[in-house]
């Protein structure tokens, strides 16, 4: 008789658990569905307990004092892979629910409509952190840019694998000036076009993840100059095939600035062209000379640029498996003026080298870099790296730029 309780009690367990997950895996569900199932007191007539008597006490946490709100005490919200499809929020909102959650992970769910995640987040004002990464989220309508409801404070923002283009990006940067850290990988991302005065939407930025998308030309990086507080740039897994840095260039900025003053240029030198032919004495001209260049002067200096060298705060950048294949790329990027620390793994331009071999050529190329691979570069490791350098390249044919430098320095 007991066997046959034993294997009754068996059977019973393996059909309900299996049923339940499939229902679970396919059946879609709002975000407050999901948030309650989760967070909030099962019914106990849906346990099963495959024959055993347990008596569970579900004591949960006390509401806060200043809150009725049933789940008051709720700060990170994790419903990855939870079948969510759609907000769900009811007319009140969900101050009566979870209204001081920070963090919230919604990745890998089955929402597809910016309107849905807009709603939530609408709804949920103490944000900081937010993981959409795996949402196939489409702008019908254009809901970003036209949504009028404020957004939370969210300071990190993860895009991932959600194929939002890169423009509907901005204009979603433009509603959360907060946003410090942005992470849009995995977007197929063949360019990086937005308007001129896109800086001004990320100003606030100081890392930003751009890791396994398709960006080629380094053109489309070089767009990102002007973020003021860019210190981070990640940009993995990107077949990127050249770096290079423009050390003087005109502000596109500062022209956006001051148009008038464009403008007004323009038309000064128009009239100033317009009166030499008018005249065409000798001593007029060589006044007129002498005003312009006077004029010049004070028009350079007054018209100054004020958002300083590109790049210039940018401290770290990630350039691991991209197709780097020449010694100038890290000639280029000694010119950044606040590099210290570089990841790159897996280039073409040193994988076949053994690791440490490899290690001590990128050190002593780059004297900037105070922070290989994660790996901090001491004194002693860089004056041995040099050396190797020298003797690595000594007897090569075609000998980069820092040969000559290193040679000078420590000699044959």
């Amino acid at each position: 008789m007991e066997e046959e309780d034993v294997e009754r009690k068996n059977i019973a367990f393996s059909v309900m658990l299996p049923s339940k997950g499939r229902n679970r895996r396919m059946r879609k569900k709002s975000f407050t569905e999901a948030v309650k199932e989760k967070y909030c007191m099962s019914d106990p007539n849906k346990i099963y307990t495959s024959g055993f008597v347990i008596d569970i006490k579900v004591t949960g946490k006390p509401k806060t004092s200043d809150s009725e709100a049933e789940l008051a005490y709720l700060r990170n919200v994790v419903l990855n892979n939870s079948c969510v499809g759609h907000a769900g929020v009811p007319n009140e909102g969900l101050s009566s629910l979870c209204p001081n959650v920070v963090d919230l992970d919604l990745s890998s769910n089955d929402l597809t409509d910016w309107k849905d995640m807009l709603t939530i987040l609408s709804n949920l004002q103490c944000l900081k952190f937010v993981n959409l990464a795996r949402n196939k989220l489409q702008n019908k309508e254009n809901t970003i840019q036209s949504w009028n409801a404020p957004l939370p404070q969210i300071e990190n923002l993860v895009l991932n694998g959600t194929f939002t283009s890169w423009q509907d990006v901005i204009d979603l940067t433009k509603k959360i000036p907060s946003l410090t850290e942005l992470h849009a990988c995995e977007n197929e991302y063949e360019d990086l076009d937005h308007p001129e005065d896109a800086y001004k939407c990320l100003q606030n930025i100081t890392c930003l993840r751009l890791n396994n998308n398709r960006l080629r030309s380094w053109e489309e990086i070089w767009k990102l100059k002007h973020l003021p507080q860019l210190e981070s740039l990640i940009l993995s897994g990107n077949p990127i095939q050249h770096i290079f840095y423009k050390e003087e260039e005109e502000c596109r900025i500062c022209c956006l600035e001051n148009p008038a003053e464009e403008m007004e240029t323009e038309r000064d030198i128009s009239m100033e062209i317009q009166d030499i032919v008018e005249d065409i004495v000798g001593d007029v001209l060589q006044m007129a000379d002498s005003m312009e260049t006077k004029e010049g002067e004070e028009s350079s200096k007054s018209t100054e640029c004020q958002h300083g060298d590109p790049f210039s705060r940018l401290k770290l950048i990630c350039l691991s498996e991209t197709q780097l294949n020449n010694w100038t790329h890290c000639d280029e990027l000694r010119k950044y003026p606040a590099l210290k620390s570089l990841r790159i793994k897996d280039i073409p331009l040193v994988k076949k080298l053994d690791p440490e071999e490899r290690r001590k050529l990128l050190v002593a190329h780059m004297p900037n870099i105070m922070i290989l691979n994660g790996s901090e570069v001491t004194s002693t490791e860089r004056d041995k790296s040099e050396r190797h350098f020298i003797r690595y390249f000594m007897d090569k044919g075609s000998k980069p730029e820092r040969f000559f430098e290193l040679e000078a320095k420590h000699g044959k």
